[in-house]
């Protein structure tokens, strides 16, 4: 009986040619580190994108929130002392009941007229002013009592300044006057710091706003006589 053998040939690469081989174990734990080590910086980036477009939100809302709440307070202010019957008593005695702004700390009142009525002391709804209560700026808006203007769900206000400054400016008469006559022109200063109700001190930030009043109607005292 005739047995075939069959022989193994194991073929040799021609020359400019190599086998492909896969990776090792060792190339494949570096790619899958370096493939982690970016998508760990990736995501380290996007959330702190997240975080800072959050703040900046944030931020716009409170200071928005301010400036709407100090710019009602600056257009108001600058009314105060007006008398629509100033022209009924021109050369008389009769002083403008509305001339007088009382600031008491983080406080102000003030009035001024609605009508010709003359009197002695403002109507109750005359009369206005703003303050700080429970972290709210409020308005009075004369018989309505006072208003928030600032969002209590969101803003707190921790302070509110406000400074008078008073420039005289004399007027010349003939003569020696007793009390010679002045023109009070009043300004006023008003400073805001407020800051976000936030979740954590991360997102609670605290910024300070200021405006400069000038008083339209400014104050004269003494006289020629």
């Amino acid at each position: 009986m005739v047995m075939k053998t069959h022989q193994r040939f194991r073929r040799t690469p021609s020359a400019g040619k190599s086998f492909q081989r896969g990776l090792s174990i060792v190339e494949l734990m570096v790619g899958m580190t370096v493939g982690l080590v970016i998508s760990g910086m990736a995501g380290f980036y996007l959330v702190g994108l997240i975080l800072e477009n959050k703040n900046v939100v944030i931020e716009t809302r409170l200071m928005q929130d301010m400036r709407a709440a100090l710019d009602v307070v600056a257009r108001d202010l600058r009314r105060a002392g007006y008398d629509q019957a100033a022209h009924l008593n021109v050369n008389q005695a009769t002083l403008n009941p509305h001339f007088t702004i009382t600031v008491n700390g983080s406080s102000a009142t003030y009035s001024y007229s609605k009508n010709d009525i003359q009197g002695t002391a403002p109507d109750a709804d005359e009369e206005y002013g703003f303050k700080i209560e429970n972290g709210v700026l409020s308005f009075k808006n004369g018989n309505s009592g006072y208003q928030a203007l600032t969002d209590e769900q969101f803003t707190n206000v921790t302070s509110l300044t406000i400074t008078p400054t008073v420039i005289q400016s004399p007027v010349v008469c003939s003569g020696t006057p007793a009390t010679p006559p002045r023109i009070n022109v009043r300004r006023y200063q008003i400073v805001m710091v407020a800051q976000n109700k936030g979740s954590s001190t991360r997102d609670t930030f605290s910024r300070e706003l200021r405006t400069e009043v000038r008083v339209r109607n400014d104050r004269p005292e003494g006289s020629c006589v």
